[in-house]
């Protein structure tokens, strides 16, 4: 038995998940770490979802319920922040799940290496096929980052994951920040400012949590205004930025990062909303600050095309879908020449045997 010393508050927002709540619950119930206040806060459900809560909070002390209007997940969010009153906090998903010993060896990072955040690798898996879609690990071996710069960096780079459902906390963190309410991608808007007040960011490359991909989720079956939301997060992280110092020493990444996401915007517009191309090269315009888009595109990071086709979604969603859409017709002939495949899907035998019976038992 573990020597427990310290509360860990787990904040669960419920929004008519009813096929998936009980194994989520049921996960979060045979955690090994004993320490624990489960917040379930249902965010106005109009199934079943609330019974479900309801049933686990009468079984486990431990467990607390909270009934609210719809405010959305960041709403329901802020909400169990407001009642947690453990030192440390973790936030999941009501449709995802996670394995038992999640939480005691997150805990285990944190204090070890005195940290204010410690994220762990996962595991993504397509809910109608449960074919397993990707491991995230990106880095190999346990990684320490001692400077918010350096975390910043990091997070440009692509190595942190923007996700706040894979890591453990320091509540203090969340003192004077809350979730946006109103705005979808969530994550994107806190974890900049977040690693901006954190001292030291732990990561383990095990994977305890298991990303459920399901239809109805933010996907591309996302809304218009739910990408502008994204795009939007280019300002968050250029304040940040300004904030830190770390405009000059950052401007390669920030480039990329930017010409990144403004790409995978308009390809999800053309595929949700292809009629939209219009509102959505304003909400471009509207949305990204002047001087960051100015940032971005001077840097000497990107190549004089990724330079031109920023310039173009800025201008004419129409003419960059025109040359983008050429591009894609020249790579997939190139592809069909080349003999040269790769799986989708990792191999069987890659997967080890716990995440095979992780997902047999909650998936």
């Amino acid at each position: 038995m573990m020597v427990i010393s310290e509360k860990i508050s787990l904040i669960i927002p419920i929004y008519n998940v009813e096929k998936y709540l009980e194994k989520c619950l049921l996960s979060v119930a045979n955690q090994e770490y004993e320490n624990l206040e489960v917040i379930l806060v249902n965010d106005g459900s109009t199934d079943s979802s609330r019974e479900i809560a309801k049933k686990f909070t009468d079984a486990n002390d431990h467990f607390k319920l909270i009934n609210q209007k719809n405010r959305g997940r960041s709403g329901a969010r802020n909400r169990g922040l407001k009642e947690a009153s453990g030192k440390y906090v973790i936030f999941l998903d009501s449709d995802d799940f996670i394995d038992r010993q999640m939480i005691s060896k997150l805990y285990q990072q944190i204090t070890k290496h005195n940290a204010d955040i410690a994220k762990c690798g996962y595991l993504m898996f397509e809910n109608q096929t449960k074919k397993i879609k990707k491991f995230r690990i990106d880095m190999p071996k346990v990684t320490v980052i001692e400077t918010g710069k350096d975390m910043m960096m990091t997070y440009l780079n692509g190595k942190i994951d923007m996700v706040v459902w894979n890591a453990i906390y320091r509540r203090g963190l969340f003192d004077k920040i809350r979730f946006p309410e109103g705005l979808e991608y969530e994550d994107h808007y806190i974890t900049p400012e977040i690693l901006s007040k954190a001292q030291k960011f732990v990561y383990t490359p095990e994977i305890y949590c298991y990303y459920r991909k399901r239809r109805g989720a933010i996907t591309l079956e996302s809304k218009p205004k739910d990408l502008h939301d994204k795009v939007r997060s280019l300002n968050r992280i250029y304040e940040v930025l300004v904030k830190m110092d770390l405009l000059e020493q950052a401007s390669g990444l920030y480039s990329i990062y930017f010409y990144k996401l403004l790409k995978n915007y308009h390809n999800a517009l053309v595929y949700i909303a292809p009629g939209k191309l219009k509102k959505g090269k304003l909400a471009v315009k509207s949305s990204i600050y002047d001087e960051a888009f100015d940032f971005a595109v001077e840097s000497e990071r990107l190549t004089e095309k990724e330079i031109r086709m920023i310039r173009l979604m800025k201008k004419s969603h129409y003419l960059y879908f025109i040359v983008q859409k050429w591009d894609i017709l020249k790579s997939v002939f190139k592809e069909s020449c080349s003999r040269n495949s790769t799986n989708r899907y990792p191999a069987p035998n890659e997967i080890p045997e716990k995440h095979i019976n992780n997902l047999s038992m909650y998936a």
